[in-house]
């Protein structure tokens, strides 16, 4: 898909938003993770010297038309709108949104792992992803709704993933094994009424005149 295919597809999904009626399904989500950064992670090109708690809440396009990875079963690559980072002691940051990010989800159905994901992917291969035991309800990564995921098990890595934050240089980059003990994770799908409001701001980012490319390569894990 080219990018301006993918930014017109986008527009387009938030512009129907506004249309839609309250018995229709919602769009729009968040995954929000919580854990702890090993004291190697950078923030900021320097080390954080020691574990410290972090969060981060990502909104992206649940719409299964926009799962980059639907020809994969059980897997779910949906494109990020705007992410949030809070670190202890440093504070709260967003992303930019320089360059592309995914939200990354897997079901059991996915034939590879037999247990459930939550995680962050790049356009440079880089990602991780928190492996648990099951969600309530159970998770269906090709058509996601709220969940609560349940019993951590670990953290998978790709690439090391940098994510751009506004006003750090060298942002945050989350590498092999950064992740040190228990991880939680939720994806919360709002009330169809309140998807206009975040469709709003979707179409702010598209008029910054920011250019996203989609993202291949994760596919080829599943």
């Amino acid at each position: 898909m080219s990018t301006g295919s993918f930014v017109s597809r986008l527009t387009a999904i938030a512009v129907f938003a506004f249309a839609t009626t309250t018995n229709q399904a919602a769009i729009f989500a968040t995954e929000t993770v919580a854990g702890t950064l090993d004291g190697t992670t950078t923030f900021g090109g320097v080390a954080l010297g020691s574990a410290t708690a972090f969060s981060f809440d990502a909104i992206f396009l649940a719409d299964p038309s926009f799962n980059e990875a639907a020809a994969a079963p059980g897997v779910g690559l949906y494109p990020v709108f705007s992410l949030s980072i809070t670190i202890a002691g440093k504070g709260t940051y967003d992303a930019t949104m320089d360059t592309p990010l995914f939200t990354l989800l897997a079901d059991p159905s996915n034939g590879t792992y037999p247990v459930y994901f939550a995680g962050l992917a790049g356009s440079d291969n880089g990602s991780f992803f928190s492996a648990f035991a099951s969600t309530t309800p159970p998770l269906d990564a090709h058509a996601p709704g709220s969940v609560v995921y349940d019993g951590y098990l670990a953290t998978l890595y790709g690439d090391p993933l940098t994510i751009s934050l506004t006003g750090v240089t060298g942002g945050l980059v989350l590498s092999d094994g950064c992740l040190v003990g228990p991880v939680t994770a939720t994806l919360t799908v709002p009330e169809p009424e309140t998807w206009a409001i975040t469709a709003a701001g979707s179409l702010l980012v598209f008029a910054s005149g920011r250019c996203w490319k989609t993202r291949q390569s994760l596919k080829d894990m599943w």
